[in-house]
């Protein structure tokens, strides 16, 4: 399943060429603001791997990388899921990713073989989010890499859609030619365990 298994945290992994982002909390008083968040939640999470809320993606370049991604994600496992957000609410992108990646359930329970590339257009800012099955073959600076070489140069001509794309292929061909998957971390290391 591409989105929407059960969450499993993640280590938070760098990619930003500039950080901020948006963390839910919402206080839980009673049984019916439970349910109301809980609809709330389940209603964020995207029915495909795309999800384009800050509407920079045209809808032609969207269904192009729509069906891209899912059959990437039927060939090998790996989730990649690719987001825009308006805003990020004043908060730091890091935290927006991490909170969106285990709200989301991104890829498998198991492998926890999932990437988010989050995108928030008007502040400017970005994040690739990795899984702990792909801390091996997406590493932080590789990550980082992905942004500042494929994905700001674009970005700073206005060609959102080039640069999105260009990041993606350089994640699927790293991906691809990995010869290693998994944890490096320890948090990662245990979370793994636990999930086999």
């Amino acid at each position: 399943m591409i989105v929407g298994r059960s969450p499993l945290k993640t280590i938070r992994r760098v990619a930003l060429f500039a950080p901020a982002a948006l963390l839910l909390v919402v206080p839980l008083t009673s049984c019916k603001a439970q349910e109301t968040a809980e609809a709330q939640e389940a209603s964020d999470i995207p029915q495909g791997p795309v999800a384009d809320r800050a509407d920079i993606i045209p809808q032609v370049a969207e269904q192009a990388l729509d069906a891209k991604l899912r059959g990437y994600f039927e060939r090998s496992g790996t989730a990649i899921i690719v987001a825009t957000l308006p805003t990020l609410g004043g908060e730091p992108i890091d935290k927006v990713a991490f909170e969106t990646f285990n709200r989301w359930g991104i890829g498998d329970a198991k492998t926890n073989r999932g990437l988010l590339v989050l995108v928030a257009p008007n502040e400017r800012k970005m994040r690739i989010e990795v899984g702990c099955g792909l801390e091996k073959p997406i590493t932080s600076d590789f990550a980082k890499q992905v942004i500042e070489q494929q994905m700001v140069p674009q970005f700073r001509s206005g060609d959102y859609v080039t640069g999105i794309e260009s990041g993606v292929h350089s994640l699927v061909q790293k991906l691809d030619t990995a010869t290693e998957f998994g944890p490096t971390s320890e948090v990662c290391l245990k979370i793994m365990k636990r999930a086999a």
